[in-house]
């Protein structure tokens, strides 16, 4: 008998396709290209662009000199391209930069309004005293922070602070006095001033417990910042009604009022 003879059908050969026909190829240049664009158009296009920056709350520093400030911080460069996209703006950090670079700023809110603008809120420190050391003195706010250099007489009407007790440089900006002795400072001022009718000129801080109250008669008193101040005013107010003669407060040297006996120079009493 004959044998079957058996034929191998051919193997077809599959032809691989190449980089250029693979759908997947296609896909990723196609994704590349959207995240570009859409990278582009919201860093780079003018639409996006901060344009407007409205200042507000300003009085006495140069609105100019904080806009080219924000100009500056607000402008990015990325591949060698500029640009000022509000979405590359971290409105807290730029504020701490304002907070750090101009010291007569004791807040500042920065709102984006989208797609192109800034609103940026200030409010200034106001002058409560005038704090000196070594020849140098300064506006000093209600925090205890000095912003502005002063010289010579200018803004004399507000109460002079000499603090005795440093000689250390303080930079603008700092807390230079702690809010505990400052709070003990307005009480003292204000209760002279409204509960007694005394005008305060200077007060000069010599020690953690010493306080020293030059009025504008003249005349000083001393307190102890370690006990009631509250209590010290109110045995000043009785000693003035009643153990100084009317006639005889113009001859007030000082009235120290810091120890459970109460010392006035010169002694009416005699």
């Amino acid at each position: 008998m004959r044998k079957k003879q058996y034929f191998r059908k051919p193997r077809k050969i599959k032809r691989k396709k190449s980089l250029f026909q693979q759908r997947f190829f296609w896909i990723t240049i196609l994704m590349i290209f959207a995240t570009a664009s859409i990278f582009y158009f919201f860093i780079f296009s003018s639409f996006f662009q901060v344009r407007n920056i409205i200042i507000l709350g300003q009085e006495k520093i140069n609105e100019q000199d904080i806009r080219i400030f924000i100009e500056k911080k607000i402008t990015k460069k990325i591949l060698f391209l500029k640009t000022r996209s509000i979405f590359l703006i971290n409105s807290k950090e730029t504020e701490n930069n304002i907070l750090d670079s101009f010291p007569q700023i004791s807040e500042i809110k920065i709102t984006k309004k989208f797609p192109d603008a800034l609103d940026i809120i200030i409010q200034e420190r106001l002058g409560k005293f005038t704090w000196c050391y070594e020849e140098k003195c300064f506006l000093l706010d209600n925090q205890g922070v000095i912003f502005e250099q002063v010289f010579d007489n200018q803004d004399s009407n507000y109460i002079r602070i000499k603090d005795l007790t440093t000689n250390q440089k303080s930079d603008l900006g700092q807390e230079v006095i702690k809010k505990q002795k400052l709070s003990q400072i307005l009480n003292i001022t204000k209760r002279l001033d409204e509960d007694l009718e005394i005008l305060v000129q200077e007060i000069s801080i010599l020690s953690d417990q010493r306080l020293n109250v030059r009025t504008t008669n003249g005349w000083e008193i001393y307190f102890n910042t370690q006990k009631d101040i509250d209590w010290q005013i109110t045995e000043l107010d009785l000693i003035l009604k009643k153990k100084i003669p009317f006639e005889k407060k113009q001859e007030i040297e000082y009235i120290d009022l810091r120890f459970d006996k109460i010392y006035i120079f010169p002694d009416f009493s005699q």
